[in-house]
């Protein structure tokens, strides 16, 4: 397996709620949690509020692109919805529950050996809902702790959802050196579909270089973001995006499976904000690294596919109450 995007996604873990899982063969494969993350919800801006809520819709199109030696093609779409809700519990406590579920739309042409015998259309439409509770507590200026869970479902539509269900938890310290710089660190764990729990670091950047350029990690991904105007960023992104899910009984090859679908999106985004309650982002750009791989419902090795890079196109809106 290459193991050059394991580590950059390693570096990207942010302030977010990140967790991690391994696959049969040890390799650490980290999942992102929902971007609404606990280190960042002690900030004084933030948790000064007595309550906080933001949801939208979420879209990407990732384009055609053919896999590496053997036949096929695919394309996806993932739609979704994003929400969070903050709530301020005084003495520096908040409290705050982050939701997310999307659908993943799998478009296969003669991709005959994902999973032998399942012909050219190895899975169909996955289904993915995760929750992720955490509550924060800041000390004082400088310091910060949260202690977040998290629980999430995925798999095609006739998986059987009590073994489609994994979850996991964190503890994360945050330490502000100033108002432009603060770094997190801590540690979480994370169940599997097909393995057992995997422990492992979390490291987070916050760096207001100059008075309209930032820098952030944000979950499994970084951000490079440049002010233009009161109304307009764009930004320079990159990002460990991994779904792990269970397959249904329909194929005697992969029945009761796990997949994991990972890649690596590069690519730029444009942000306008008519509103300051609102914003509207629209980004694309190119995944320099995709990665299938299957497993049978005892974590045994199926198939392990790459595919070549290919472009992707999404946008996301956000209403802020």
């Amino acid at each position: 397996m290459n193991t050059y995007p394991l580590l950059v996604a390693s570096l990207l873990v942010a302030p977010s709620l990140a967790v991690a899982q391994t696959s049969s063969a040890g390799s650490t494969e980290p999942v992102i949690a929902p971007a609404a993350t606990t280190p960042a919800d002690a900030r004084p801006s933030v948790a000064d509020k007595s309550w906080s809520l933001s949801i939208g819709p979420t879209a990407r199109h990732y384009f055609s692109t053919d896999l590496r030696d053997t036949p096929g093609s695919f394309s996806l779409s993932r739609v979704g919805a994003e929400a969070d809700f903050g709530l301020n519990l005084g003495e520096g406590w908040r409290l705050g529950v982050g939701l997310e579920g999307d659908v993943s739309i799998y478009d296969f042409d003669g991709a005959t050996a994902l999973i032998p015998g399942a012909g050219g259309e190895p899975f169909d439409d996955v289904y993915t809902v995760r929750a992720v509770p955490r509550l924060s507590h800041r000390l004082d200026d400088k310091w910060s702790y949260t202690i977040g869970g998290i629980l999430e479902m995925s798999g095609e539509s006739g998986a059987d959802v009590g073994e489609s269900i994994s979850g996991g938890g964190l503890f994360s310290v945050r330490y502000r050196f100033n108002e432009n710089f603060s770094l997190s660190g801590g540690i979480g764990a994370k169940s599997s579909l097909s393995d057992s729990a995997f422990v492992f670091p979390l490291l987070g950047v916050e760096w207001q270089i100059t008075e309209k350029l930032r820098f952030e990690t944000r979950g499994l991904g970084a951000a490079l973001t440049l002010t233009l105007s009161e109304q307009w960023s764009v930004a320079l992104e990159a990002e460990y995006d991994r779904h792990e899910f269970r397959l249904d009984d329909s194929r005697a090859a992969a029945r009761e499976g796990v997949v994991r679908d990972s890649r690596l999106p590069i690519g730029l985004s444009a942000t306008y904000s008519p509103t300051p309650t609102i914003d509207l982002t629209v980004r694309g750009g190119v995944v320099a690294w995709q990665q299938f791989r299957i497993e049978n419902r005892d974590g045994v090795e199926i198939s392990e596919r790459r595919s070549d890079p290919a472009g992707f196109v999404g946008g996301n809106v956000t209403f802020r109450f």
